[in-house]
């Protein structure tokens, strides 16, 4: 879903439409009710005066109709073929207000530019818009000058029959109250069944919304999971390109990892590591190939029982604006009122003495959402969800860039941590830092999807490839800085 621009449109019409379109439904069709009943009673009342009446009344109320449907058709094609533009402003709109963008934005000096950008987009919208209101108007004012004509010949009818005798006084202002009442009381009937379209053209976008099919879906007949990981995993010949592009990011890939091992997945940006994180996951499901578990096909086991298996920590963890004790939770949630079990997994990502250091300990409110928050830097929120990703207690544990934003420091002592943690588990590090990958019982080194190097720190430099290259460049960088080994892998 979220790797295509139609996905996003669907959702922004269908936010926009959820929250007041049933209701506006409801109102209108308990107004076309009470207003059908009182036309029935003037009807009733104009007949005597002629059978044709009631019709005329229709007549006189069609074109007004005829407006409505045709401006909410007109309306609601515009709306939906400019939301890509609706979104953008809405995009500019963040940018200039959200507290993520505001350094940047005021240290380039942005501010202008994307409020010029803001207001052009907003303004070209507004025109157009204008531009149906103006159509509209003019329409508007035709289907009135057509009632007023019908009204006009239906009181000149009747003023006639009283030249005739047929009709008092008394009858004209009757018959006159009861038509304009009537030709009210229809122009609102046929307004409520305009309305109920369009309300219903709007709902169609929240319905298209919901009747989105993800393509990753549970199997049939699911396997069992195996209880616990006792040959490892297997990529097999995977093929697989994101949606909505014909980049290939993994092409006939084949990698094998031991279960109860560290495995440290290396190589440039692009290269196809966090991909594997997202097929193993199934987020994604391989154009082909398959990816075994102890010989299973993930596609075999049900979504639920695979994911239970594995936990992660995201390259750019989740800052949940909740307490400190709810963040670690998230993890685990029948976890969430055992404080104890919290604390021994923050201790185990070096997160507790952060945490204790709060106001309110593990009960503080992370975050600047709401009254009392209180915002942690990146490298504190890694931890935090790092303690997240311990919590689970998964068989195997998967960690995207966990020590990007720890200092030299801290990462040693971090690893240490985690092996300990990881001792009879299967664990994969997707790192740039190859001072993290040494330490691992197997480095894999990808480039263009595909694994280029194989084996441990020794006997890649021994090969003097891709990896001692990268390494070179890493402790060279690092001669000259007080940073640890960050540079990233060589693309040659």
């Amino acid at each position: 879903f979220y790797e295509t621009p139609d996905f996003y449109d669907h959702l922004y019409r269908a936010r926009g439409d959820a929250s007041n379109r049933p209701l506006a439904l409801l109102e209108s069709s308990g107004s076309l009710v009470q207003n059908s009943i009182t036309l029935v009673a003037m009807a009733a009342v104009l007949m005597p005066y002629g059978t044709w009446l009631p019709l005329a009344l229709l007549l006189s109320t069609l074109p007004a109709f005829y407006v409505v449907v045709r401006t909410s058709r007109r309306y609601h094609d515009w709306w939906k073929n400019t939301t890509p533009e609706r979104r953008r402003s809405q995009y500019l709109g963040v940018i200039l207000t959200d507290a993520w963008h505001a350094g940047e934005v005021r240290l380039f000096g942005l501010a202008t530019y994307f409020r010029n950008a803001y207001r052009a987009l907003r303004r070209r919208l507004r025109s157009e818009r204008l531009s149906l209101l103006g159509d509209q108007s003019l329409a508007r004012v035709a289907a009135e000058v057509v009632a007023l004509l019908v009204s006009g010949a239906t009181i000149a009818w009747m003023v006639w029959r009283s030249f005739l005798g047929h009709a008092t006084l008394g009858d004209i202002a009757l018959f006159y109250q009861a038509f304009q009442r009537g030709q009210g009381l229809m122009r609102a009937l046929l307004t409520n069944v305009g309305q109920i379209y369009t309300n219903g053209l709007f709902l169609v976008n929240l319905f298209e919304f919901l009747d989105l099919e993800t393509r990753v879906v549970d199997p049939p007949n699911p396997i069992p999971a195996p209880s616990s990981l006792k040959h490892g995993i297997r990529f097999h010949d995977v093929t697989f390109r994101y949606p909505g592009t014909d980049r290939v990011a993994l092409r006939n890939f084949n990698v094998t990892i031991p279960a109860g091992r560290t495995v440290a997945i290396v190589g440039a940006n692009g290269a196809g590591k966090t991909t594997l994180l997202k097929l193993l996951c199934r987020f994604y499901d391989a154009e082909s190939g398959h990816i075994d578990i102890d010989g299973i096909d993930v596609r075999d086991v049900s979504l639920s029982q695979l994911r239970r298996m594995i936990t992660v920590m995201f390259q750019l963890p989740v800052p949940y604006q909740g307490t400190a004790r709810q963040n670690i939770a998230m993890g685990n949630l029948e976890a969430e009122r055992d404080l104890s079990r919290i604390e021994a997994a923050a201790r185990d990502a070096g997160a507790h003495a952060v945490i204790a250091s709060l106001p309110k300990g593990y009960d503080t409110l992370l975050g600047k959402w709401f009254a009392e928050g209180t915002e942690l830097s990146a490298g504190e929120w890694q931890r935090v969800a790092m303690a997240r990703a311990y919590l689970r207690q998964s068989e195997i544990i998967i960690l995207d860039e966990p020590t990007s934003f720890m200092d030299s420091w801290a990462e040693a002592e971090w690893f240490e941590r985690f092996r300990a943690l990881a001792r009879g588990r299967t664990a994969i590090i997707i790192t740039h830092r190859l001072t993290i990958a040494m330490r691992a019982d197997v480095i894999h080194v990808m480039k263009s999807g595909q694994i280029v190097e194989s084996g441990n720190h020794q006997g890649l430099l021994a090969r003097r490839g891709l990896y001692a290259q990268s390494w070179t460049a890493q402790v060279e960088s690092a001669a000259h800085g007080p940073e640890t080994l960050t540079a990233p892998l060589v693309n040659s």
